[in-house]
């Protein structure tokens, strides 16, 4: 597995982010999809928000390879925070960049104390590896999301 750093999205990468972003899709995106996009990314360099979201850059040397897009809450029924990965943008075909991505944002969750990570249903092929591997996996079918916690996280974390 090749070495990849990461890091918090800088404000001044933006233009840099959403042209690797639409260049993670197979068509052009919309003007809609793009401005959504751009809003997502905007609200995570706004660090005054309550759950705000987060930006985590996947990097081969100074080139950006991956981004993740997460937000940290905290739910009062469950005393606990717990990181919900948002999106995940790669280039087609790189599972592997994928798959450091979500060890990363396994390793920030086990840092920033969350109980658990939650993700919902995505059409990722790469998904399957965590959903098959993880002891403590729980699919919560009826809604469509998916949550990793207890030791399964802080393996996958690599703890």
């Amino acid at each position: 597995m090749a070495a990849y750093s990461f890091r918090d999205l800088h404000a001044g990468e933006m233009t840099r982010a959403l042209a690797f972003i639409e260049a993670c899709f197979s068509e052009a995106l919309s003007k809609e999809e793009r401005s959504a996009i751009q809003a997502q990314l905007n609200r995570s360099l706004d660090q005054d928000h309550f759950a705000s979201t987060h930006t985590i850059v996947c990097l081969s040397e100074e080139s950006i390879i991956g981004i993740g897009l997460y937000f940290i809450d905290y739910s009062i029924v469950r005393n606990s925070k717990s990181l919900t990965i948002e999106d995940i943008y790669t280039p087609c075909g790189k599972e592997e960049i994928a798959s450091a991505l979500i060890r990363q944002l396994a390793s920030v969750a086990v840092n920033e104390q969350c109980s658990h990570i939650e993700w919902s249903s995505w059409d990722y092929p790469f998904i399957e590896q965590f959903q098959l591997n993880a002891n403590q996996y729980c699919n919560m079918a009826e809604t469509g999301t998916y949550r990793l916690s207890g030791d399964a996280l802080k393996a996958l974390a690599g703890f």
